[in-house]
């Protein structure tokens, strides 16, 4: 078997001798190698790390609207503030606090000082400026510290607020207070 195929190519030799006819050959093999880098970087994982981690602390107590309050809230608090906004009935309140002791919230759990004054004038933008900027920005600081990663060194920078949507943005604001 191997003789006769030596004795084809032999006969076709004299064909395979025009540089046209290597063409076609080259041709598939370049095409068969970009396939193989193309299938080699799409399949690839991209490598991500996380380089560590970072959670607030807000101080225990702070100053907000001319109110001295602490960020500490316990669950004991909960039907008094729900009763002095007047926005709650009963049947509300009630609902309010088995969520509270069943959601797995201690007494320790840490709530705005603006929602915890229960005054309309604490809630707005200002109160809410300050909220991101008292728990987000040492919790920043904390994780740069503890990762030894400087702000300039940071690629990208995705936030996230499902009720907060300043202008400029979280990011921006992050971007601006860290000179990014």
């Amino acid at each position: 078997l191997l003789l006769t195929q030596c004795i084809a190519v032999a006969e076709h030799w004299h064909c395979l001798q025009h540089p046209h006819m290597w063409l076609v050959p080259l041709t598939v093999a370049e095409a068969g190698l970009l396939s193989l880098h193309h299938s080699w970087h799409t399949q690839r994982i991209p490598q991500a790390a996380l380089v560590n981690t970072a959670a607030p602390a807000p101080e225990p107590a702070t100053r907000i609207l001319r109110i001295h309050c602490s960020w500490r809230f316990p669950r004991s608090k909960l039907r008094d503030l729900c009763e002095r906004s007047g926005h709650f009935t009963e049947e509300d309140i009630q609902f309010q606090e088995k969520i509270a002791y069943r959601t797995g919230l201690g007494d320790e759990t840490a709530v705005c000082p603006a929602i915890q004054a229960g005054m309309d004038e604490a809630l707005g933008i200002e109160p809410a400026r300050f909220e991101f900027s008292a728990t987000c920005f040492q919790t920043i600081e904390d994780l740069f510290a503890k990762s030894g990663v400087s702000p300039s060194q940071v690629k990208f920078l995705v936030t996230n607020s499902s009720l907060f949507n300043p202008t400029p943005s979280l990011s921006a604001m992050v971007m601006n207070h860290f000179k990014m």
